[in-house]
């Protein structure tokens, strides 16, 4: 995980909900095709050449636009979970799925134990049996199913507060 990824992903979220441009863009620290396509959507609002890529005066900018939306604190919340009772398990598909992978993938970075899945967007096994490792690290009941529990779980491994 990139930290300054995140930080723009951060700031884009941020800016583009501000602006009535809401994305599905989750501060993951990866910079895959949601991030390029938040960049673009950026660059249009401004009216600069749409290429996805983040130069110095972009960043700038972008920084200075995220400080003003922070100080207005319109910043728009990162849901946790898609919702109560959503519950993603063996055979989903999607960004969802995609991003858990990823996480899952940091995640293994920090705990050995906990196998690398796959980034293939789809709930297949060793994403179950990801997940599995860290429901047991996290003394939850190993299912392989990520509700709000496990995905709270996650957040919490990934940023060292367990």
């Amino acid at each position: 995980m990139d930290m300054a990824v995140k930080e723009l992903q951060t700031a884009l979220r941020a800016v583009l909900a501000a602006a009535g441009q809401p994305v599905r863009l989750y501060p993951d620290g990866f910079f895959g095709p949601e991030t390029e396509e938040a960049v673009r959507l950026y660059q249009r609002m401004r009216g600069l050449p749409e290429t996805g890529e983040v130069e110095q005066t972009l960043w700038d900018a972008l920084r200075a636009a995220y400080r003003k939306v922070r100080e207005r604190e319109e910043v728009a919340p990162l849901p946790v979970f898609p919702g109560p009772g959503f519950v993603v398990g063996p055979g989903a598909s999607g960004e969802l799925v995609a991003g858990l992978q990823r996480l899952l993938a940091a995640l293994s970075e920090k705990y050995p134990n906990i196998p690398r899945p796959g980034r293939t967007g789809v709930y297949d096994a060793p994403t179950g049996e990801a997940v599995r490792q860290m429901q047991r690290k996290g003394g939850l009941t190993a299912d392989g199913l990520i509700g709000r529990e496990s995905w709270n779980l996650l957040a919490a491994l990934l940023d060292g507060n367990l």
